[in-house]
């Protein structure tokens, strides 16, 4: 069995050591190293590589922004899960920008933590309904034009109507129901919308698409 490795970057001991307990539970799941600012977390980094770090964004000595930061400059392709309360919503749009892999509230269950590692190892992203309603409601206030669905990066219709269903919050599998194609075959349709538009995530797709008019706000509740 593949072991997904984890660091977790947290200022909050008693919450950083609950959560390595809860992911020791799990077989697949290895907590390899814990940092209690971005500070100490760069310089662990160094000799030590995670496949997903679970990064809380308010830590002294040096933030989860400036942390994400480093981290995309110098690993770009480890894979980022936000921490975030619900007081923070402002700060989503712009770590998704920045090329957050998704958001986990400090207050999941459980079963939402082993959920949101899984599908960011698997689909590159893990976003809740929360987390998308923040989004859109941002990206929606940037854009006051009316769509002109220009597609300038050539997709094709069936990769709109991913794009489109993938903002209004659906994810692989139930884009594939809706379409009546295989999970499989949705996923392919992203890696492909991602080559064409140049984005790292499915996260910078669906800003992408907002922003170059390429989806209908207005279908999007």
């Amino acid at each position: 069995m593949q072991v997904t490795k984890i660091a977790i970057a947290d200022d909050q001991r008693l919450f950083r050591k609950g959560m390595i307990s809860l992911l020791h539970e799990y077989k697949g799941l290895k907590v390899i190293l814990e940092a209690e600012d971005g500070q100490d977390l760069i310089q662990k980094l160094t000799t030590q590589r995670p496949d997903i770090v679970l990064l809380d964004l308010e830590m002294p000595k040096l933030n989860g922004i400036e942390t994400l930061k480093h981290i995309r400059a110098t690993y770009p392709k480890m894979k980022v899960l936000i921490l975030t309360m619900h007081n923070q919503d402002k700060f989503i749009l712009h770590t998704m920008e920045m090329g957050a892999n998704g958001f986990l509230m400090k207050d999941a269950e459980p079963e939402e933590v082993l959920e949101a590692i899984e599908q960011t190892m698997t689909e590159g992203d893990y976003f809740s309904r929360h987390t998308i309603k923040v989004m859109r409601d941002g990206l929606k206030k940037r854009t006051r034009t009316a769509p002109s669905f220009s597609n300038k990066a050539g997709l094709t219709d069936r990769e709109l109507e991913v794009v489109q269903l993938t903002t209004e919050g659906l994810t692989a599998k139930q884009v594939g129901e809706k379409l009546f194609i295989h999970k499989r075959t949705v996923e392919g349709h992203r890696r492909n919308i991602l080559e064409k538009i140049g984005a790292n995530n499915i996260i910078q797709m669906i800003v992408y698409a907002v922003q170059h008019n390429l989806v209908d706000l207005d279908k999007i509740s």
